[in-house]
């Protein structure tokens, strides 16, 4: 600074001696020279010299300001040879953003500042400058000396010159913008000392200054275009006159021309910012005040014309004179708006998105960011619109009135009714500009809609004044006006194509936003848009969820009704079914066995069934573990009967072996077949039929048996008798067949007999008889059971082992897969059953687990054929083997797992139910014993009150005070018959009845809970009603049940309770509900003020014990209300509506209609 210092003052000499000189020469032109020609050339060296100090000065003052320029800038700058393409100046900026020192970089070459292969591109950006051509590129690709690159914009200029042509070359690092300004200070002593070298050497060459005056005018215009390519405006202030001189870029920084503005410190301050002014003043006062070399500070300006505010960085080098005191300031002014913009962007979507991350629900993720854009904003009120249906109300709002948040809740038109208004198209009608932003029709060629569809004016009412009555563009309403809001702005919330709301900033004074404002909003709505579409998507997951969950639970109950059915099933077969797991425990037994072999109580088989301590030897039952495949035996039980057993394997659902048992008591059967071996030899005693027919069907023999079972005599045609019907026909089959016999089964008497008919020689016919109802009976049980097993609910089926072939089919399995009865499935792939998935799942781990353990269990899922509906299940899959030990069939038994699920539900319903039914009948016995004793005690004022008023009283109020007493009694006598018949219903009797006595009743009983809750009144519109038919007790509990359901919804707040009594007559075509038949009918309305009733509960309200109160709720009032009215062949409406109340509408038929 001292050096600094000293030229300054050196300057100010040499332009007094300037001066000198010039008034001599003036007088020399006057007075002619007498002196030689030595003494002309002495004077003209010394003319030469003084003219030569005076431009190293200037000199030295331009070459100070472009310095402070250059070495300051913070964009990277350096000047090149555009022939030899070398450098020869770079300022510190440069340097640093490339690694390399200025003396490097000055030995390098463009080529080594670029990667090789964008130097094609490079060179044809350099060959474009010859044409004087001026792009500006982006995006370019810079090398630093440790070989990383960057990415950089840059702005190249020509600057030519009488004998070379120069670039000057901008580049600004798109990825760090920083100041180096220690290394700006030491380069900036590097220049100084070469301009004193370049000094020193102009005093010795006098032939010098044509080069030097070239090279100052040619420095004078570098730095007017380095100034206007950087945005970097120099400027002088002198002190001492407090005059300021600025450069041309710095008033197109500022935004003014020279002639606009007054050249002082004070016009200055009146440019920046009103927040700034203060600490920019202050900086700059105190700098001087307390002697620092230099000044700096970053504040804002607002320009003139526009009323934009815009960021500048500013910095000065203060000069002192000889005693130290700063006499002048020099320095420069950079635009960073854009910079400050992109910090100000990062700074506010960082926050944005941690907000979003710390919300779960869209509700609380609204109303913060509410706040920070209000506050980021500054606007007096914003609005955050969101999609809901086809409109798009608020979802929050800051610093709008009530009233005009309600009035400007809907954009579209509606009419009276309420009703959304269309157009020609089918989309709403708009009402607002906020409908035709959010819908993409804003016309970007107006001044008021950006690129990007947002709008915005900073005069509402000038806008509305533009805008013509009679073709509008732009449809306003106005509202914003009416308000005091001049500055509106309207960005669109979009994302993936899809219009999700609206941003609204309003603001009551004039030019609060700019178009940088807009574009940063518009720059934060695009984020907020991802994370409200998140929000959104989440929700309807949810949503999603919730239906799936409901879904669960039906098919749970619809399974555990099938399986329910199953049960009962089991329960009333004649014969038994058990499961024995490996222990030989029996975790069931159906009736049939239970009733003959009693409980197991956890007992093994062996245990309670034959009282021993360890199992049967070589057990038949549990050769089927062994084997895995049916197996079919005899068995006499503990009971001494004798059982047919039909042992199958059997998987649990957890995976486990059990042996599925089912035996049939053929005692009977036995007993018989016994006595038909035993009396075999001796027909007389056999108890079979033993019949002899001649040729012509003439009876020849009969055993007793037959004769005391068929009313025919020997020699007697047998034809003629029921139990040879068409034996002819069978004579004639066997002679045409040419067999010994046939064997048929006929129905006589009520019973059936097996026949074999023999063709016996000399033409005789030979009949073996026997009673086979028994077996009949046997057998159709038989038959019963294997058509359980093929008419089970649960699919059912075989394939082959080795090219998986369908086998077997019950009919469930068909009817799951969409085959028909009698279809041919052995050429049905199990591919074609199945889903893709389950194909991959069936291959890849289901029949390999088989094929190793012999069976699996899980779940899976079947595909209809013919409606391709895919059918979970939950699949058993076993192997079975053939002789040679090899796996031949794959079995398996499926259910649906929906109908389990939907059995739960009903249980836990039943459940449900059972509690609630006793908890009334307990609240019943409590009522009834409660009035039982306040009777008694009601009993003995009546009575007492009763001998009192029989005597007689000279004073008249005591007299009225005992009938007080009595009354009150009489009606405490009333309120507990009311309370027992409550508690005690009788059955409906149906009889003649007014139902506004008991209204009237009713409302006497509830006067104590509702005169602090409701004003209350009652309205009969017919002067001469028609009677109903009911029952006066159950309309007065349907009555209660409704009224107190209106006084707990205007519990908190005074309300208002309606009942209406009316007499209408119904046609045919204006019936309220399809339930009800035209005729005349008492209608009843019932009307409250309170909370009303949401929608997604409306359908559920009469359903049996469903509750909106929590614990307080039995959810018994208002299906008691239905099945009242169903009992009296009435119905009942609703109308309610959140916040306005509800309404029910009874109709109960009069006494002729009935």
């Amino acid at each position: 600074m001292e050096e600094r210092n000293k030229k300054s003052a050196e300057y100010i000499s040499l332009r007094q001696k300037l001066e000198k000189q010039s008034k001599k020469n003036q007088l020399a032109k006057a007075t002619p020279i007498s002196e030689g020609n030595t003494l002309k050339l002495l004077h003209k060296l010394q003319m030469h010299k003084i003219e030569l100090e005076m431009q190293n000065a200037v000199l030295i003052e331009s070459e100070e300001k472009f310095k402070a320029i250059f070495n300051n800038a913070e964009d990277g700058m350096f000047v090149f040879d555009l022939g030899t393409r070398t450098p020869f100046l770079c300022n510190p900026s440069c340097a640093r953003m490339l690694g390399y020192k200025q003396e490097e970089f000055l030995s390098l070459d463009i080529s080594d500042i670029h990667p090789k292969e964008d130097l094609p591109f490079i060179f044809e950006q350099i060959d474009k400058l010859h044409m004087e051509e001026k792009p500006l590129i982006k995006d370019v690709r810079f090398r630093r000396k440790n070989g990383t690159t960057f990415f950089a914009d840059i702005t190249p200029s020509l600057i030519r010159t009488d004998k070379k042509d120069y670039v000057l070359l901008n580049f600004k690092d798109i990825t760090e913008r920083k100041l180096m300004e220690e290394e700006l200070k030491k380069h900036r002593e590097e220049l100084e000392n070469l301009v004193k070298e370049r000094t020193a050497k102009l005093q010795l060459e006098i032939n010098g200054r044509k080069k030097a005056e070239e090279l100052l005018l040619s420095e004078k215009e570098f730095m007017a275009k380095s100034q206007a390519i950087a945005h970097l405006g120099s400027w002088e202030l002198d002190i001492v006159d407090n005059i300021l001189l600025w450069s041309d870029e710095s008033y197109r920084i500022f935004g003014l021309h020279p002639h606009e503005f007054e050249a002082t410190y004070e016009a200055f301050l009146k440019i920046v910012h009103p927040d700034d002014r203060k600490a920019v003043n202050d900086a700059y006062s105190n700098s001087i005040k307390q002697g620092k070399d230099n000044y700096e500070i970053i504040h804002r300006i607002i320009l003139k014309a526009t009323g934009e505010i815009r960021y500048v960085h500013e910095r000065c080098e203060h000069i002192k004179d000889n005693t130290g005191k700063i006499i002048r300031s020099v320095g420069f002014t950079q635009d960073i708006t854009e910079q400050k913009l992109e910090e100000n962007k990062r700074e506010a979507v960082t926050k944005l998105l941690n907000i979003a991350n710390i919300h779960t629900d869209i509700k609380s993720f609204i109303h913060e960011v509410t706040d920070f854009l209000q506050k980021l904003s500054a606007c007096d009120a914003v609005g955050i619109r969101i999609k809901s249906g086809e409109d798009y109300p608020y979802f929050e709002t800051r610093g709008f009135p009530k009233e005009f948040v309600c009035l400007e809740n809907s954009l579209f038109a509606r009419n009276q009714d309420g009703q959304l208004l269309r157009d020609n198209t089918g989309n709403p009608a708009l009402e607002c500009i906020c409908g035709e932003v959010i819908c993409h029709m804003s016309n970007s060629s107006t001044p008021y809609f950006t690129s990007k569809g947002s709008f915005w004016t900073n005069s509402a009412t000038q806008l509305c004044n533009s805008i013509s009555k009679t073709d509008r563009k732009i449809r306003v309403r106005n509202r914003c006006i009416i308000e005091g809001y001049e500055s509106v702005a309207l960005i669109p919330l979009h994302a993936r194509g899809e219009s999700l709301g609206l941003l609204q900033f309003n603001d009551k004074s004039k030019g609060h936003f700019s178009s940088n404002a807009i574009s940063f909003l518009e720059y934060l709505a695009e984020y907020l848009s991802v994370a409200l579409s998140r929000f959104i998507a989440e929700d309807q997951l949810k949503k999603l969820n919730e239906e799936l969950e409901d879904r669960v639970r039906q098919r749970t109950k619809e399974f555990d009704s099938e399986r329910q059915r199953l049960y009962d099933v089991l329960e009333t077969l004649p014969v038994y079914v058990i499961l024995l797991d490996k222990d030989y425990r029996v975790p069931f037994a159906n009736k049939f066995f239970r009733d003959r072999f009693g409980e197991s109580h956890g007992k093994r088989c062996y245990e309670y069934l034959f009282k021993k301590d360890a199992p049967c030897d070589n057990c038949e039952t549990y050769k089927v573990m062994k084997t895995n495949s049916s197996h079919f035996w005899e068995w006499t039980g503990p009971d001494g009967r004798n059982y047919e057993i039909y042992d199958y394997p059997f998987i649990e659902k957890d995976g486990s072996r059990m042996i599925l048992e089912m035996g049939i008591d053929i005692t009977e059967r036995k007993k018989a077949e016994k006595r038909i071996a035993e009396l075999a030899s001796i027909p007389q005693l056999s108890p079979v039929l033993i019949i002899e027919l001649d040729e012509a069907c003439n009876l020849y023999y009969l055993n007793p048996e037959a004769k005391s079972i068929l009313p025919i005599l020997e020699n007697e045609n047998c034809l003629r008798c029921e139990f040879f019907a068409n034996l002819n026909d069978i004579i004639k089959k066997i002679k045409k067949q040419k067999v010994k016999s046939l064997y048929r089964e006929i129905e006589y008497n009520d019973k059936w007999y097996g026949q074999f008919i023999y063709s016996a020689p000399n033409s005789r016919i030979l009949i073996y008889s026997n009673d086979i109802t028994d077996h009949k009976k046997t057998e159709e049980m038989r038959e019963r059971l294997i058509s359980i097993i093929e008419k089970s609910s649960d699919f059912i089926g075989f394939a082959d082992a080795k090219d998986k072939n369908i086998i077997y089919l019950n009919a469930a399995g068909r009817e799951m897969c969409g085959i028909r009865k009698n279809e041919d499935v052995s050429n049905l792939k199990l591919s074609e059953i199945h889903p893709e998935w389950a194909n991959k799942k069936i291959c890849e781990e289901m029949l390999p687990a088989v094929i190793r353990d012999g069976t699996w269990k899980g779940e899976c899922s079947f595909i209809n054929i013919k409606n391709k509906h895919e059918i979970p299940v939950s699949m058993v899959i076993s192997s079975h083997n053939n002789a040679k030990g090899e796996i031949e069939v794959f079995s398996t038994i499926s259910r649906d797992i929906s109908l389990l699920k939907k059995e739960q539900q009903e249980r836990l319903d039943l459940e449900k139910q059972l509690y609630h039914s006793q908890r009334i009948e307990d609240i019943g016995a409590i009522a009834s014993g409660i009035t039982h004793d306040f009777n008694n005690i009601l009993a003995t004022i009546l009575g007492l009150t009763d001998i009192l008023l029989s005597k007689n009283y000279e004073d008249y109020t005591k007299i009225e005070y005992i009938k007080m007493i009595n009354t009150a009694a009489k009606r405490g006598t009333s309120l507990t018959k009311q309370i027992l018949a409550f508690s005690k219903p009788n059955e409906i009797k149906y009889e003649v009845i007014d139902i506004l006595p008991i209204i009237h009743e009713t409302l006497k009983m509830l006067e104590s809970s509702l005169k602090h809750v409701a004003q209350t009144s009652v309205t009969v519109i017919p002067k001469q009603r028609r009677p109903i038919i009911g029952d006066a007790s159950q309309i007065g509990q349907m009555l209660l049940n409704l009224i107190l359901n209106a006084r707990d919804a205007m519990e908190g707040k005074w309300g208002k309770l309606d009942i209406i009594l009316d007499e209408v007559s119904l046609l045919p075509n204006k019936l309220p509900l399809k339930e009800l038949k035209s005729g005349s009918y008492l209608k009843l309305t019932i009307r409250d003020t309170g909370r009303g009733i949401t929608p997604d509960i409306k359908e559920k309200i009469f359903e049996k014990f469903f509750t909106s109160k929590g614990a307080k709720g039995t959810g018994l009032g208002l299906s008691v209300v239905k099945r009242v009215l169903n009992n009296h062949k009435g119905t009942i409406t609703l109308n309610s509506e959140p916040g306005k109340g509800t309404t029910f509408d009874i109709y109960i038929p009069t006494a002729d209609a009935s």
